[in-house]
């Protein structure tokens, strides 16, 4: 047996482990109520899945993701690009940039909230804000590879 096919083996093996452990702690080590047997999970699963409801679902959050990521490259491209142009730009504005693209977005999931309300657009924003730092400092590498010193 190749070490790949080994290494696929044992990975489904701790899975299934760790699956079985859940499946007895969930009611025996700690309440449902925190958290559902996998058994559970899958049960509503397939019935997301049967019922068709699941693919709305997945509609809805692909939308918001895309959209997100092509506002995030719309915003953060220009803003790369002019970056690495303008290098004494890019050292006074590095710090902010840097702090934002440190804040742990998730834990700031209230904030857009209670500023953008419970639409599209918040879930479109918590996004973009996701991936813009990324696109920022990307493009701002990379450009400023290409541009002559």
């Amino acid at each position: 047996m190749s070490a790949d096919v080994s290494a696929w083996l044992w990975r489904l093996v701790l899975i299934i482990g760790l699956l079985l452990i859940w499946e007895f702690a969930a009611g025996n080590l700690f309440n449902e109520f925190w958290s559902s047997r996998p058994s559970l999970i899958g049960e509503r699963l397939l019935l997301l899945l049967k019922s068709g409801e699941l693919w709305r679902h997945v509609h809805t959050t692909v939308t918001e993701a895309l959209l997100g990521l092509f506002l995030g490259a719309l915003i953060g491209t220009p803003i790369g690009i002019a970056l690495a142009h303008y290098r004494r730009a890019a050292k006074i504005v590095d710090p902010l940039v840097m702090g934002l693209y440190g804040l742990p977005r998730v834990a700031l999931a209230p904030m857009f909230i209670l500023w953008f309300g419970i639409s599209l657009f918040s879930k479109v924003m918590m996004s973009f804000s996701m991936v813009v730092f990324v696109f920022i400092l990307n493009v701002t590498e990379e450009s400023a590879r290409s541009i002559p010193t």
